[in-house]
């Protein structure tokens, strides 16, 4: 029994450091959306770019079926993300009073 549970918390340890990685990019992607929003302000283009959203989707839906990832749950994820990142864009904007 006490060899499971150490096989267990071996598991846990390495999905442990697997979550610390994805916060870690999900906080890069975070700063780089913001200097988007920054530039899309110049450039005085709207936030939300519909082709560009389909396109990302599509490729992220793609690289899920090759590795054999629900597809439908992975879209959910990456929507989500997406949708943080127009927040993000949205402060930008109004912090710099557009």
């Amino acid at each position: 029994m006490e060899k499971k549970n150490n096989e267990l918390e071996k598991f846990r340890a390495q999905i442990d450091i697997i979550d610390q990685a994805i916060l870690e990019l999900i906080g890069k992607r975070h700063s780089i959306s913001n200097s988007i929003g920054e530039v899309k302000k110049g450039l005085k283009l709207k936030i939300l770019n519909q082709a560009r959203e389909k396109e990302l989707l599509d490729n992220i839906k793609s690289k899920a079926r090759r590795l054999n990832l629900n597809e439908k749950h992975i879209e959910e994820v990456w929507l989500n993300i997406i949708k943080e990142s127009r927040k993000v864009q949205k402060k930008v904007r109004a912090k710099n009073g557009e």
